[in-house]
């Protein structure tokens, strides 16, 4: 996971160019994931890339549009500079594949005109999240309780947890395996095995596999803790 920085930084360079590179980059990141919270569903897959923003883990792609977004802004954003430094030739190559790659984000349903002058490729990823959590949402073969979570979570402190800055913020040690149990639950992986009787004294209500019940138990002060912080 260390090194996708760097793999960032070749894909603003190669663009499509690299495509099984990144796809190989990506089946990594996903393998990593599964090495860490056990097999992963389809649907635990897409959420693994999407941002956290989106209820998603934020190991986000680098293969597919988001490689020619990248290679455009950084054509884009380079220009400028370029042009401090020398004449551009208006047959420039990088002018003619900047326009072409323009063609083809636009062809793919991406809004092309008015784009910023800066921050070019978030502004379009953004939009290639925003049509693919769409797509996600109205899948019927998702679970209603996989759209239900990301639901929830879809706001700028829905993943908060995610973040470097959490345990600089928060009085709340987060271990490691605590950590995995919470990314289980935000795709949608069981956490246990089988149900397990609850431990909340006077409850004995079976425990669901997906942890569910350990947020609304009346007797475990969960859901009345939950309530507090909302307050």
């Amino acid at each position: 996971m260390c090194i996708r920085d760097s793999i960032s930084s070749r894909v603003r360079l190669l663009g499509g160019e690299g495509e099984a590179y990144w796809i190989e980059a990506d089946a990594a990141t996903l393998n990593f994931m599964a090495s860490l919270v056990g097999t992963l569903t389809p649907e635990a897959k897409a959420m693994v890339h999407l941002p956290t923003s989106q209820g998603g883990l934020g190991l986000r792609r680098c293969s597919g549009p988001l490689s020619s977004v990248a290679l455009f802004a950084s054509l884009t954003e380079g220009l400028p500079i370029v042009r401090q430094l020398t004449v551009v030739d208006p047959e420039d190559t990088s002018l003619i594949f900047a326009d072409t790659l323009l063609h083809y984000l636009g062809a793919i349903g991406l809004q092309t005109e008015n784009l910023p002058t800066s921050k070019i490729q978030k502004a379009l990823s953004t939009q290639i999240f925003n049509i693919e959590l769409q797509q996600f949402m109205a899948n019927e073969e998702i679970p209603n309780r996989t759209k239900s979570i990301l639901t929830a979570v879809n706001n700028p402190l829905g993943s908060y947890w995610l973040s470097p800055n959490f345990d600089l913020v928060s009085t709340v040690e987060l271990p490691p395996a605590s950590f995995l149990a919470w990314c289980r639950f935000r795709l949608g992986l069981p956490l246990s095995p089988e149900p397990q009787l609850c431990l909340s004294n006077g409850c004995g209500v079976m425990c669901d596999v997906f942890g569910d019940h350990t947020l609304s138990c009346m007797r475990g002060g969960e859901k009345q803790t939950w309530h507090a912080l909302l307050e």
